[in-house]
């Protein structure tokens, strides 16, 4: 680590090894990011398509690549 002083600021600098990404926001997320890593699995999202987009967007960003979740897609006019 080594210190940077800007005025009164002490600003320390950090080297990581990788990049810090827990993923760790909701238990149906959790649900999923365990789904994926089974073999042949798709995850299953019996809920609006709203919490499917968003988890979708966020393993894209997380694996820097597609990644397919199914859904009911669930409407306000069903319930």
């Amino acid at each position: 680590m080594s210190e940077v002083n800007a005025g009164e600021i002490c600003y320390v600098k950090k080297q990581r090894k990788g990049t810090i990404n827990p993923n760790k926001i909701c238990q149906p997320i959790g649900a999923m990011w365990a789904t994926v890593g089974v073999k042949g699995t798709i995850p299953f999202v019996q809920g609006s398509q709203g919490c499917t987009t968003y988890v979708r967007y966020a393993f894209n960003r997380h694996f820097r690549e597609p990644v397919s979740i199914a859904t009911a897609s669930f409407h306000e006019h069903a319930a």
